[in-house]
């Protein structure tokens, strides 16, 4: 049997990964003293970029479902409402359920100490404001919320203008830069102001919203090149090292942000148009990529059951690696790194697996 491998389950990966890389390096620094070296310096990934990638690939993946041509929704209150609802079943309901969890087994007295929390939860504003290192990776989550809440009316404004311009593709390229272009000026504008980057670019949904937008354009650009069943496998190749190399190359400026803070500034106001850039290539090349799955095909197989689990492996995480980090000291700070890596992606993955199933479980009796 053939099927297309889907390049989005290996981005999600790789996003997945730079989280879980840095944050590791964050608990090992704590209890061992790990600190990044030109030895290890590959290992600090960026996990800001990460969220960036999540972020355009919801709004390909949703954009998709409203305005492509096999819809999966439209724009009558009834279909919204559907949207709505899957959302919430699929992201903000496990969400929730994770955070009760974490807290209780985690953090129990971090509730006591910070009521407000629970209003910031249940409203979805909770921006690891109060700090807590189970739950604080989880404010992506309600950002991206707040984008689900525009995206019909993202979509529909997008619709009426594509409706001028379907049959002429340049436009859609236009349209598209246009967004990269408005993003990224806003960056650098409020770079020039001197605004604070995380709680007034990084954090708020305002502050990806090109990275959202750009998603949705793009898979109407994606799916004109599905139809026409054509490989173009050194395209792929050069995707593939593309996306990768932006990666390493982000890795190094990250890591040398660490001495100059003029690379961690481009990491945080140019890389972001860049990623938008990267990620249309490496999806619109990809799309014909296809393997034998009865075949010599495991490896791809077990790379797309855990991209099936990634979200819940990204909740999970933080809490994995707050609560066995203490355990994993050695005298050797770069071993206790690799240990506590390890471990904690094999406890990980474990509970990922089990509270996929067990949530699934109680969303089906609802």
């Amino acid at each position: 049997m053939k099927k297309q491998i889907e390049p989005i389950n290996f981005i999600k990966i790789m996003a997945t990964m730079c989280v879980f890389f840095i944050h590791t390096s964050i608990f090992s620094s704590q209890w061992s003293g790990f600190s990044f070296s030109k030895g290890t310096w590959f290992f600090k990934t960026p996990a800001w970029a990460a969220v960036w990638i999540f972020f355009f690939i919801s709004g390909y993946c949703n954009g998709g479902n409203f305005i492509a041509k096999n819809t999966k929704y439209n724009f009558e209150l009834k279909s919204i409402w559907n949207f709505y609802k899957k959302r919430f079943l699929k992201v903000i309901w496990p969400t929730w359920i994770f955070i009760f969890c974490a807290l209780t087994i985690g953090e129990p007295e971090f509730l006591k100490q910070n009521p407000e929390v629970v209003i910031k939860i249940l409203t979805l504003r909770y921006y690891n404001n109060p700090a807590s290192a189970s739950i604080g990776a989880t404010w992506f989550v309600f950002t991206l919320a707040q984008l689900y809440l525009l995206t019909p009316f993202i979509c529909y404004i997008i619709s009426k203008i594509l409706k001028n311009i379907y049959k002429n593709k340049r436009a859609k390229y236009i349209l598209l830069l246009l967004c990269i272009v408005l993003g990224g000026t806003f960056r650098l504008i409020m770079y020039i102001k001197g605004v604070d980057w995380s709680s007034k670019v990084y954090v708020p949904f305002y502050g990806n919203l090109d990275i959202y937008t750009a998603g949705i354009i793009f898979s109407t650009l994606k799916e004109e090149r599905e139809y026409k069943r054509v490989k173009y496998n050194l395209s792929i190749i050069f995707s593939l090292l593309l996306f990768v190399g932006v990666l390493i190359i982000n890795s190094d400026i990250y890591y040398r942000g660490t001495q100059k803070i003029e690379y961690l500034l481009v990491y945080q106001y140019i890389f972001p148009s860049i990623y938008i850039i990267v990620l249309c290539i490496f999806i619109y090349n990809s799309s014909f990529w296809k393997i034998d799955y009865a075949g010599t095909s495991f490896g791809t197989r077990l790379l797309d059951k855990f991209a099936s689990i990634s979200f819940e492996f990204y909740l999970i995480h933080s809490i994995v690696l707050y609560k066995i980090s203490p355990y994993i000291v050695t005298n050797n700070a770069n071993k206790a790194y690799f240990l506590l890596l390890l471990i904690g992606f094999c406890v990980t993955t474990t509970l990922a697996i089990l509270f996929r199933n067990g949530y699934r479980n109680i969303w089906h009796k609802l």
